[in-house]
């Protein structure tokens, strides 16, 4: 079970389980109790759904053909009934998630979640019973030919640069990316906010589930960002080093600081922005948001 996140809610586990239901890999998380605020729910759940992602997607890459696991779904096990709150039902309908039927949860399966019930108790909570509902929010996985070439410029890129850890050497990432993407479109993709919008338009669709990427292609929008930002004369761009940590042998989430010529440091959390803006279905799908995201970055900064 990954830790995804540093906040704490009294009723939803900070934790997320990797459950195999249906012969799908899933994230699996819990529910503890039904929450009073509706608003209160949709934050916590939404910050959990993007700690994961990001997490899952800026560990270091792996070596070509050696594919990233890829996931089914989100899973939201309820050990307390949400159909006792009409706004948490209706906050569940607007960010996607749909009713999953019970009979899904195989004896093996509700093994597997006894795991939360184990949480409860280490968290000396009273442990809860077996799960009385699920809801799922699908993850979308791009199809086609173009889902094919773009597969096949993943595995160059990371033969190429496997092993690479986010920040080690700013700009190479999404240097590789670019060269590779020119090769096999014979478009040529420059560090400017017109190359963000067509890398956008490249690896970025409208989706109405979680639209999955490969992790090298999340990492390298977050590089070409910093890369982009940092083509402002008057702006500093600092990348964050995501090496795997030695004791929970994960990487931590991509940082970029930037600061205008003898300013103040500005802090942004890039990976989580650039989850909102290419994977998650609530978030704002009109227009290019990476071109957006940019835009905002830079003016952020005083």
């Amino acid at each position: 079970m990954s830790e995804s996140g540093k906040r704490s809610h009294s009723f939803l586990h900070p934790g997320v389980l990797q459950v195999e239901i249906g012969g799908s890999r899933r994230w699996t998380m819990a529910m503890w109790s039904i929450p009073k605020q509706a608003s209160e729910f949709r934050r916590a759940l939404s910050h959990l759904i993007r700690a994961t992602l990001v997490l899952e997607w800026i560990q270091p890459l792996r070596q070509g053909d050696d594919s990233a696991p890829t996931f089914a779904s989100v899973d939201l096990v309820f050990f307390a009934d949400p159909a006792t709150n009409d706004d948490v039902m209706a906050e569940l309908e607007a960010l996607g998630f749909a009713p999953v039927s019970m009979q899904e949860v195989t004896p093996k399966v509700k093994q597997r979640l006894t795991v939360f019930q184990s949480e409860a108790r280490r968290q000396n909570r009273e442990s809860p019973g077996d799960p009385v509902a699920i809801y799922r929010l699908g993850v979308e996985h791009r199809q086609g030919e173009l889902a094919q070439r773009l597969d096949s410029v993943r595995q160059r890129v990371e033969s190429n640069l496997g092993g690479l850890v986010w920040g080690d050497e700013p700009g190479r990432l999404s240097k590789e990316l670019c060269d590779q993407l020119q090769l096999e479109f014979q478009t040529r993709i420059s560090p400017t906010p017109t190359g963000l919008a067509m890398l956008e338009d490249l690896l970025v669709e409208t989706r109405d589930e979680i639209g999955w990427v490969h992790p090298v292609f999340f990492q390298a929008i977050c590089d070409f960002l910093g890369v982009v930002l940092q083509g402002n004369p008057d702006l500093e761009v600092q990348w964050s080093l995501c090496a795997v940590d030695d004791r929970t042998g994960l990487a931590p989430p991509p940082i970029l600081r930037l600061r205008r010529r003898g300013g103040p440091w500005h802090t942004s959390a890039i990976g989580q922005d650039v989850v909102e803006c290419i994977a998650l279905p609530w978030s704002e799908q009109t227009g290019r948001q990476l071109v957006a995201l940019e835009e905002k970055l830079r003016e952020a900064v005083h």
